[in-house]
């Protein structure tokens, strides 16, 4: 890995994956909203996207997810995308259901010296994070898997929304 934490630097240039979860399956009767697996279509859109990501110059080193069973399955391909380890993934609570404020004080626990994060969390939280980190209306709706790639000169303790530029806003549907 050529991107280790190093508390002894801060990065002049931060880049956050903002990511979706795949598609999610509703086919048990009754199953609570939190324990819901990937369905077909998110586990094919999860290889789909996990190739994209491992193309992508600027991987994530950090990954941030929701403990929710669809979160921590898509987190799995994103951490196989960019190649990290099982230490490099943090699951979350307060990324369930969690507002794009929520969101932000996860990203802002990010460690000194990481330039790259990512965060795998739920909408309509990650449409709002994403809207509000650019300071712009940049979408309506962040799909499933879909990926918005933000980044920003703030250290991450200090990142306020308003602060962003969006590079790279894609989804499986777009890749098609």
């Amino acid at each position: 890995m050529n991107d280790q934490i190093d508390e002894s630097r801060e990065p002049d240039c931060r880049r956050i994956w903002v990511i979706r979860h795949a598609k999610s399956s509703w086919a048990i009767v009754r199953q609570n909203d939190f324990d819901r697996p990937l369905n077909e279509r998110g586990n094919r859109n999860g290889l789909q996207m996990q190739t994209w990501l491992s193309g992508q110059s600027h991987g994530a080193t950090w990954l941030w997810t929701s403990n929710a069973v669809r979160a921590v399955a898509t987190s799995q391909y994103v951490g196989n995308g960019f190649a990290l380890t099982a230490e490099q993934i943090v699951e979350n609570d307060s990324l369930y259901g969690g507002s794009a404020e929520a969101t932000l004080a996860v990203l802002r626990q990010t460690p000194r010296g990481i330039s790259n994060v990512a965060v795998v969390a739920h909408n309509p939280g990650l449409t709002r994070l994403v809207n509000k980190l650019t300071g712009n209306y940049v979408t309506d709706n962040l799909p499933t898997f879909g990926i918005a790639r933000l980044t920003t000169p703030a250290p991450w303790q200090d990142l306020q929304f308003g602060q962003c530029l969006l590079e790279v806003l894609v989804s499986p549907k777009k890749l098609n």
